[in-house]
């Protein structure tokens, strides 16, 4: 009975050691502070959303094993380990690190850049002074949409004077993090203001917390973050640390599994996850380049098992959109219907006006008459409108005088709202259905105002109030159908639509006045050419 007692101990201890090994040989490392600070599940909701691509769908099969530093062999930022010292910056230093990954493979393998955790550190986060950028954490969301907006400068390693904002916490302290106006490092002659790198946008994939996932949801996740790093680089996850996962190293060729008996919860963390493989006892794991200096794991390197959401490496993942394939043609805009036209904001008639075809959108002015010319080329929509749906877009609402823009799915771009200082909008999650109508929007003080024009009263517009207006054949003559109708001035509003034969109108119709009784056309329906100067095709 002894004998078997101590033949199951031993059977246990080895088991443990196979969770969580430990090298009594190595130094004790002293590791930062674990303060990843996660979104909420509300906010998630306002961030744009994994949705695979053509690349992903491309990738027929997924191999045993992937290693992104020998893929893109000449992309210098891979092969970095960063250390991100004595600070609770991990979110920003795997987001910087990732991002510069992204930007090199994106070019080609022609941009070798290190983009500045110091400055995602210290300017992601709305509202934090430079006193809380080290201690009161982050997430990778909040790098990546700060990127998108603004742009982050370069920056290398502490002590390394590389880039504009070189990292400024060391090993033994941890300084105020200020979001920096102009380069730190002197011997840098290229300002900040022109060294920003802006990528086109981002997605997330979170789970809601505490929630256990079914093993089909983990499958789901390892394809996603296998075919995303395949195709466009390496990704940020996060995960929950414990003190034996810190010690862990490869010496014995086994992968880390699960905490141990008595293993400590040290918080959260986030890490940059930059290939898979098996381990020697056919384990298969994530390799995962940590922040943590090259001193510990496989220098630097920590494999986590694949496949179990161990210590919950899959359930929540991010990852930069560095540079959105263009397939949109801004020639298209005259030639084809249009979707949808909008005004940004409904108070202000000089704020930004865009038209929406499929899945791309044109930035237009509007003259006093009406007439619009196209500004810049016609882009991808979710470049713009960040967290939007994907098109085509059938209608829109104005909430709390916030645009909502919708999808024939019903799916809703809700409160999309241009951020300071940027070109492009933030559009929260959600979903709604449109009047099924189109309608022309502004304000006259502070009374809203409404026209709308439904397929089913194609001899009416109707006010805000409801009230109807008979206008005869005026539309129904020269539209088989309208699409959308466009607030020029409080005066007039450019119609949208098909003729019969489904080529795309446009006219200028002006509102009843003092003087004008009822609804006529400024300038009469035809050609969209003949009101749209278009940019050229891409």
């Amino acid at each position: 009975m002894a004998r078997l007692s101590i033949t199951l101990v031993l059977v246990l201890a080895a088991a443990v050691l196979v969770t969580a090994k430990v090298n009594p040989g190595k130094p004790k490392k002293k590791f930062p502070p674990n303060k990843l600070k996660g979104i909420s599940e509300k906010e998630a909701g306002q961030h744009p959303q994994f949705k695979p691509s053509a690349k992903h769908r491309g990738i027929a099969a997924i191999p045993t094993a992937f290693d992104a530093r020998t893929q893109w062999p000449k992309c210098e930022s891979i092969k970095l380990i960063r250390d991100q010292g004595q600070c609770g910056t991990c979110w920003a230093v795997s987001s910087a690190s990732v991002l510069s990954d992204r930007i090199c493979i994106a070019s080609g393998q022609k941009t070798n850049v290190l983009i500045s955790a110091n400055q995602a550190a210290s300017c992601s986060v709305p509202g934090q002074s430079g006193d809380d950028n080290c201690e009161a954490g982050g997430d990778p969301a909040n790098v990546y949409k700060y990127t998108s907006l603004q742009g982050l400068p370069t920056g290398g390693e502490f002590n390394s004077n590389k880039g504009c904002v070189p990292y400024q916490v060391g090993g033994e302290s941890a300084p105020p993090l200020t979001c920096s106006k102009k380069c730190t490092n002197t011997g840098y002659t290229t300002p900040l203001a022109n060294d920003l790198n802006v990528v086109d946008s981002y997605w997330i994939d979170y789970k809601k917390k505490d929630v256990k996932l079914s093993q089909a949801e983990i499958a789901a996740s390892v394809n996603k973050m296998q075919t995303d790093i395949m195709a466009n680089g390496p990704i940020t996850a996060t995960l929950k640390v414990w003190d034996d996962f810190q010690n862990w190293d490869a010496s014995d060729g086994l992968c880390y599994r699960a905490p141990g008996p008595g293993a400590k919860d040290l918080g959260g963390h986030a890490v940059r996850i930059i290939g898979w493989n098996k381990d020697k006892a056919g384990t298969p794991y994530w390799m995962i380049a940590n922040s943590w200096g090259t001193d510990v794991g496989d220098k630097g390197i920590y494999w986590l098992e694949m496949g179990k959401n161990a210590i919950g490496i899959e359930s929540t993942i991010s990852a930069p959109i560095v540079k959105m394939p263009n397939n949109c043609d801004g020639a298209s805009f005259c030639d084809t219907p249009i979707d949808l036209a909008v005004l940004t904001k409904i108070k202000d008639p000089k704020s930004p006006t865009y038209l929406f075809q499929g899945n791309c959108t044109q930035q237009v002015s509007v003259g006093a008459d009406g007439k619009l010319k196209a500004i810049g080329p016609a882009v991808p929509l979710s470049k713009v409108f960040l967290g939007a749906p994907s098109g085509p877009m059938t209608s829109s609402i104005v909430q709390n005088d916030q645009l909502w823009l919708l999808n024939s799915k019903g799916q809703a771009g809700a409160n999309c709202a241009q951020s300071a200082g940027s070109t492009k909008f933030t559009c929260g999650g959600g979903s709604g259905s449109g009047s099924g109508g189109a309608s022309a929007n502004f304000y006259t003080g502070s009374t809203l105002n409404t026209w709308s024009y439904y397929p089913d009263n194609k001899d009416w517009l109707f006010n805000t109030q409801g009230q109807g207006k008979n206008i005869g054949k005026l539309i129904s003559d020269k539209f088989a159908s309208v699409t959308s109708m466009l607030n020029v001035d409080g005066k007039k509003a450019v119609v949208f639509g098909k003729d019969a034969s489904g080529k795309p109108v446009s006219g200028v119709l002006s509102y009843p006045s003092a003087t004008q009784a009822g609804f006529t056309w400024a300038t009469p329906p035809g050609p969209t050419s003949s009101l749209l100067t278009c940019s050229p095709s891409s």
